[in-house]
């Protein structure tokens, strides 16, 4: 079904920045400005710790390789 009309959205809401390891701030025109804040709470530990074992696939034959952050800790 097509859609004729677009939608009804709404802005994000703000970002607290004691819930991530880092907040980016930009400003706005005509000279855009922007800052970066880091909190110093440290990486988690893993929940789990699984070792696969020795030549054992670890991914996805033919997938993308991908890449997680840690979130900081409590």
């Amino acid at each position: 079904m097509a859609t004729t009309w677009p939608a009804a959205t709404s802005s994000p809401s703000a970002t607290s920045g004691r819930t991530g390891s880092y907040v980016v701030r930009s400003g706005g025109s005509p000279v855009p400005a922007s800052s970066t804040e880091t909190t110093p709470r440290p990486a988690t530990a893993p929940a789990n710790d699984t070792r696969p074992a020795a030549a054992a696939s670890t991914s996805v034959p033919g997938a993308a390789a991908r890449s997680t952050p840690r979130w900081p800790g409590p």
